[in-house]
């Protein structure tokens, strides 16, 4: 049966299932808002790839765009360093030699989270590896979701899941979509992780006469 290593994804990203268990590295991404010397700033983080990022950063007169490097739950660029605990605010340390000022960030979430996408059920099989998987999202308010979620043969989860941008997640299971149509699924059975890809199922339409 192939199985894929364990790792916390997303369009653009790849985070190791250590370094998400560990450090909440996901929490870094998405849109951090501030003021610096009374000016607003904006630092997007749009991907991480292990010990890098890529980060679009506004501050007024220009926005630029390049890589970052990831370590633990923190990201630098440049002279910048940001971290953040909840993924819901950050502090970002400006160094200009020896000198260092504190800012505090805020996580945009309205800007990064297309929670609307992910509602419904969304179902998928992979005949060659034997993965299976019906998700359902009942609802999205903010980080969390009610989901019913059955991998495999794994016990059916209901409850509480976390959202983070286009992912949605409880326990070992988890799926992430960009388009609404279809999604990235992944689940742990046993010592395996498996992958495969799922489709939402188009809302039933009743009639009366």
């Amino acid at each position: 049966m192939s199985t894929v290593a364990a790792a916390y994804t997303t369009n653009g990203s790849y985070i190791s299932s250590v370094d998400q268990r560990l450090y909440k590295q996901s929490n870094l991404l998405g849109s951090w808002k501030g003021t610096m010397g009374g000016k607003p700033i904006t630092l997007k983080v749009t991907s991480i790839k292990g010990s890098t990022a890529q980060v679009e950063f506004d501050h007024g007169a220009t926005k630029e765009h390049g890589t970052a490097t990831v370590s633990q739950n923190t990201l630098t660029y440049g002279s910048m360093t940001i971290g953040t605990k909840n993924g819901t605010n950050g502090v970002m340390i400006f160094t200009a030699g020896t000198t260092q000022q504190a800012y505090q960030l805020t996580k945009d979430t309205t800007a990064d989270q297309p929670s609307s996408k992910l509602v419904g059920t969304w179902s998928g099989s992979d005949p060659t590896t034997g993965a299976a998987m019906t998700f359902n999202v009942k609802s999205v308010d903010g980080k969390t979701a009610q989901v019913v979620a059955t991998a495999g043969g794994n016990k059916k989860q209901t409850g509480t899941a976390d959202v983070m941008n286009d992912i949605v997640r409880i326990g070992y299971t988890q799926i992430s979509s960009s388009d609404g149509k279809t999604a990235h699924a992944m689940y742990k059975q046993g010592n395996q992780y498996l992958a495969l890809t799922l489709t939402k199922q188009k809302p039933t339409v009743s009639t009366t006469a």
